[in-house]
């Protein structure tokens, strides 16, 4: 490298530095936007305005981190909001706007969930039984198959229409696994909660009678916490955004609480593919042959779809 290569690059840094710093002195509060946003706190568009939404996602982010978010924003604040890996805590929309309904999914249920008192809803399934549903011969012509040709069985309710890229979404329920729960089927892959797009489930909630009640590999509650209701909850913004490397965050955002506890958290990437729709579905998907003592059985209530 010469002398002049190596002044060029000397001043090209420089320049490159101020500028940066140029930015976020002069729009500090845009910085602050972008950063909270990143941390799921919803201070609104990052626009440099100071209003009521950056005003409650900085005090959010200030009583989960304990660092004071107070105006004039510096440099040496975001520096130091930078280095933690707090994110704010989950809060649901004091007067929140049900966005969706839901109906049996007919077509390969085997049975409707019982209707109890309280609105709470029990699915249970029996051994041997399948619904290859009315479209089994147009599925099977397109090389797909069916419930019953994969020797697995259901009864799911689903929501009535898809949302799609753009879509805000919390998903909402209250979940009991009966204390006699029983499931040891050779083919034990027990779904109780999916979100759908295309032909393939984006994510699981799955129940085991040694695991418990699990989400992606990570445990909502253990067998310990049968015979006990249990809140889930799981924030979306169905985003198809790609990354522009590793270290790229998107505006995408997927985090499920448990009892109030953040258990997963897959935000800043892409969620769900560019065109398709997203249903959500609740119940039991299960094995079509499992033995006659097993008691595959789950109760819901208070399920919801809301905006935010």
């Amino acid at each position: 490298m010469n002398i002049r290569t190596a002044r060029f690059l000397i001043v090209a840094c420089a320049f490159n530095f101020a500028l940066g710093s140029a930015v976020n002195a002069a729009d500090p509060v845009r910085s602050l936007q972008n950063f909270l946003n990143g941390r799921q706190c919803h201070a609104g568009t990052a626009d440099g305005a100071w209003r009521q939404k950056t005003e409650n996602a900085a005090r959010l982010f200030t009583q989960a981190s304990n660092i004071e978010i107070a105006r004039p924003i510096t440099e040496n604040l975001l520096k130091q909001l930078e280095l933690t890996s707090v994110t704010c805590p989950l809060v649901l929309p004091q007067n929140p706007v049900r966005a969706e309904q839901f109906r049996l999914e007919s077509e390969h249920s085997v049975r409707a969930p019982l209707k109890l008192d309280g609105g709470i809803e029990r699915f249970r399934l029996l051994p041997g039984q399948c619904k290859a549903g009315p479209k089994a011969k147009t599925i099977q012509a397109i090389g797909l198959t069916n419930d019953c040709s994969r020797n697995r069985q259901r009864s799911e309710m689903k929501t009535t229409k898809k949302v799609r890229h753009g879509a805000r979404r919390i998903y909402s329920w209250d979940i009991l696994v009966p204390t006699d729960f029983r499931s040891t089927a050779s083919d034990d892959h027990l779904i109780v909660g999916q979100f759908h797009s295309g032909f393939a489930p984006s994510s699981t909630f799955s129940l085991s009678q040694d695991t418990g009640y699990f989400v992606n590999g990570r445990t909502c509650f253990g067998p310990e916490g049968f015979g006990e209701w249990h809140s889930v909850v799981v924030r979306v913004f169905w985003h198809s955004q790609r990354k522009k490397n590793l270290k790229d965050k998107t505006p995408g955002v997927f985090e499920v609480w448990c009892g109030g506890k953040l258990i997963w958290d897959r935000s800043g990437r892409p969620n769900v593919a560019k065109g398709d729709g997203i249903s959500f579905k609740y119940g039991l998907y299960h094995a079509k042959d499992f033995p006659d003592d097993d008691n595959v059985t789950v109760q819901f209530k208070n399920v919801a779809v809301t905006k935010w």
